[in-house]
């Protein structure tokens, strides 16, 4: 068995290191045999937390030709597990691990908001979940793991900030929102016990963070893994280093874990960037605090935190920007324009109910209206359009914007504001039927 680095089908793959015969006879004591010693449990455990840290998984060596992968999740208890990948080749009817296929399809579940009911535990020293229980419940839970973690938090406290909707005035500075980000992150622990306000920064100052955990160890529960969270604005991101600029200077955060993306295809002309990164240890190294991992996604400018999946999106944003101010101002219409971040429960047109996510919503007092952006004529991407256009439907009006043809035509302004006139004629329709 090998640890390698997480690949896509048509990627080679990255070897990160052989597993020991010794470790692998841990995992088998402990996932197949559940007779684990103590010496067993630690190695099992170690190799788990380098799993999700360094984004890697577990290849088997049961097959010649093809690859059996087995990944690390979380149960909601917050303990580590094994299960293996679906979508790759299932394990040698002989190998121990073929038992150990605790499988799981993101897309039969829903994109959801972070609950308060439960600390975030973002890191955690690397346990061991024994409980089938938990287990199942890992299974049914969140299609939200298609976000990674960091995502989602950050996802959860702008849509509680209100932070995805365009701002009524643009006299709003970014550290009002900032405040607004952590007045959110108060109502939300760390850790048991551990309320996120203690450790949670806008500015990306890693010395100062680190003299908050050394001070606040003390709080954190037994074998717990300290952290403090940070979210900024940066201007750049290249490999797993992170450049903000301030008027003052210029700040440089190289993590140590890994830097997870809204997209693989962050181009130069993405930011600027949303990041919220982590400030941890590891079992190695107790108590020697460093940036560790990052979620980074491009937002709509350094003062509106409103993520974006394109330059397409960030485009259409500032014309419906223009276009809210003069409905409001010139024309004293109510229209709120926002960025949905989570699923919305919609009735599909066989009459079932699917999860949609629209890139913008419109509303009025009388109604929605989704205003979709078109960026890809990849057949994955076009399908699954397809698949969630009628139960949009169900919502509003429905508007398609093929920004991809409309800029590879040069006809982007003249079909953008098409669209808009379509757009501002169901603003007014809202406003006074």
């Amino acid at each position: 068995m090998r640890l390698v680095k997480k690949f896509n089908h048509n990627n080679p793959i990255i070897m990160v290191r052989d597993l020991e015969h010794k470790e692998r006879l841990a995992l088998i004591s402990t996932f197949v045999e559940d007779d684990a010693e103590d010496r067993e449990l630690n190695q099992a455990s170690a190799i788990l937390e380098f799993v999700r840290d360094n984004e890697a998984w577990i290849e088997c060596d049961c097959l010649d030709s093809s690859r059996a992968l087995l990944t690390v999740a979380i149960s909601p208890k917050g303990k580590h597990y094994l299960r293996h990948l679906s979508a790759r080749s299932r394990h040698e009817s002989g190998c121990p691990f073929k038992e150990t296929n605790w499988q799981y399809d993101p897309s039969n579940g829903s994109l959801s908001p972070f609950s308060k009911k439960r600390p975030l535990r973002i890191h955690r020293r690397a346990g061991l979940d024994d409980s089938k229980k938990a287990k199942k419940e890992s299974v049914r839970s969140g299609g939200s793991a298609r976000y990674p973690r960091l995502a989602r938090i950050l996802y959860t406290w702008i849509t509680e900030a209100g932070l995805n909707y365009l701002p009524s005035s643009d006299e709003e500075k970014l550290s009002d929102r900032f405040k607004l980000l952590k007045q959110v992150a108060s109502e939300y622990e760390l850790e048991e016990g551990v309320n996120a306000s203690r450790c949670f920064f806008t500015y990306p100052d890693t010395d100062q963070m680190v003299l908050r955990l050394k001070e606040s160890e003390h709080l954190w529960p037994t074998d717990s893994r300290p952290y403090a969270i940070c979210v900024s604005i940066a201007d750049e991101v290249v490999g797993n280093l992170i450049r903000f600029s301030f008027k003052e200077k210029t700040i440089e955060i190289e993590l140590e874990g890994v830097i997870k993306k809204s997209s693989g295809r962050l181009g130069e002309n993405s930011g600027p960037f949303l990041v919220i990164f982590t400030v941890t240890d590891t079992s190695k190294e107790r108590g020697v605090y460093r940036p560790f991992s990052a979620f980074v996604i491009p937002v709509f400018s350094k003062v509106h935190l409103i993520p974006v999946d394109s330059t397409y999106e960030r485009r259409v944003l500032e014309r419906l920007r223009n276009g809210a101010r003069w409905w409001v101002n010139e024309k004293n219409l109510k229209v709120k324009i926002s960025k949905p971040l989570f699923d919305m429960k919609a009735i599909g047109s066989d009459g079932e109910y699917d999860f949609v996510k629209p890139d913008f919503m419109i509303e009025t007092p009388k109604e929605k209206i989704i205003f979709e952006v078109m960026g890809s004529y990849e057949t994955e991407y076009l399908e699954r359009k397809n698949r969630v256009l009628p139960a949009m439907i169900s919502i509003g009006e429905v508007i398609e914007f093929d920004a991809l043809g409309a800029d590879q035509s040069g006809c982007w302004n003249e079909r953008l504001k098409k669209a808009m006139s379509r757009l501002s004629a169901l603003v007014f329709r809202g406003n006074f039927i």
